[in-house]
């Protein structure tokens, strides 16, 4: 199952990243891989939050202030 998700997880981070997927359509298919797994909805939002959430901290901007 690792194997699976992680491939997946990689997929769809690959075609969003270029632009072939939109967000939100990662964001639903995530949401089938997991429910087809027997996720329960509560924990697949979980997911999805921490998802934004990880990615929002990641396209942050960076700010160097020279010391």
């Amino acid at each position: 199952i690792h194997t699976y998700i992680e491939g997946t997880v990689n997929t769809l981070l690959r075609r969003a990243l270029k632009q072939h997927l939109s967000i939100d359509q990662a964001e639903q298919l995530l949401a089938l891989m997991l429910r087809g797994l027997g996720a329960d909805d509560t924990l697949i939002d979980d997911a999805i939050h921490t998802a934004r959430a990880f990615a929002a901290d990641i396209h942050q901007p960076q700010t160097n202030s020279p010391a």
